[in-house]
């Protein structure tokens, strides 16, 4: 059994085609064919059905050790780079854009101040990504909202957020200090797009009232949304921690009445994860930021 193949492994499931993971591996498809063949045979079972391609009870069994060995070589290929080097080591950290805003500025100035030898690396990227990035060991910890059920990973609550509306400063919403979530049934609203977690928790708060919102704009980050809500191109519904008391305050933010509902920021790592003493190190000290109890 070999690293190659268990790479090949986790993209044929990850894309449920022999054709497309040869195209992300940039190798023929006859080559993954055959790296496939060759792994069922050193463990004496098929691991997918060939038409359609799907994973058989040896496959999904052999799934969860598969991505584990993968993240133990990840994480022992890190050890040796740490090792090399002059600092203690480094993070890698998957963050959706909501709860980066929301987090990262206060854990980037600690660790700036108190573990200048520790380079956080932060990736904003999509709540997907971030999962398969923690299966796969190209993430140490992953932050979002939400309470994501995955029993292979762990779960950390940081802390809890809700949601505010924001407008322009002479929009006609902007002589309110707190509006019903009632009054927006017919405003079109810019808004994340329906993947992230942020829209998904809004869908939900609302759903729960019997409103069907309108969307105006649809865009990838808060950030965006933002800057769109500066440029006078609608309003928004945002987390609350992610407008910063300087910097955002050329919008005016409105607390939504009938929506005291407040959602967790949680930090996520895998269950198994081989913690070396820069993780080992980080995790204690998120838990002095945040101290929370860990959830499993």
């Amino acid at each position: 059994m070999q690293i190659n193949q268990l790479i090949t492994f986790l993209e044929v499931v990850k894309t449920g085609h022999f054709r497309e993971a040869a195209r992300r591996l940039n190798l023929t498809q006859p080559a993954v064919s055959a790296q496939i063949r060759s792994l069922e045979e050193s463990l004496g079972s098929a691991l997918f059905h060939r038409q359609p391609v799907s994973l058989t009870a040896a496959g999904k069994a052999f799934l969860p050790h598969a991505r584990q060995m993968i993240a133990l070589a990840e994480t022992g290929r890190r050890a040796v780079q740490d090792s090399q080097t002059t600092q203690r080591g480094s993070i890698t950290v998957g963050a959706s854009s909501g709860a980066a805003l929301a987090v990262l500025p206060r854990m980037l100035r600690y660790f700036h101040g108190n573990q200048p030898d520790v380079r956080v690396s932060v990736h904003t990227l999509p709540a997907s990504t971030i999962i398969n990035g923690l299966h796969e060991g190209r993430l140490d910890a992953g932050i979002l909202y939400g309470s994501l059920e995955d029993t292979e990973l762990v779960r950390q609550v940081l802390l809890y957020d809700r949601f505010v509306l924001i407008t322009p400063y002479d929009h006609t919403l902007a002589i309110h200090s707190y509006l019903s979530m009632d009054e927006l049934k017919t405003t079109p609203l810019i808004s994340l797009t329906p993947e992230t977690p942020e829209r998904q928790l809004l869908n939900r708060l609302f759903s729960v009232k019997g409103i069907q919102p309108e969307t105006a704009i649809e865009l990838s980050s808060v950030e965006e949304v933002k800057r769109s809500v500066r440029l006078k191109l609608g309003i928004a519904i945002v987390p609350r921690l992610s407008l910063d008391d300087e910097l955002d305050r050329d919008l005016r933010w409105i607390y939504l009445t009938g929506s005291d509902e407040q959602f967790p920021v949680v930090l996520l790592r895998p269950r198994d994860q081989h913690l070396s003493p820069t993780l080992h190190h980080f995790l204690e000290d998120i838990r002095g930021i945040y101290p929370s109890p860990w959830n499993d």
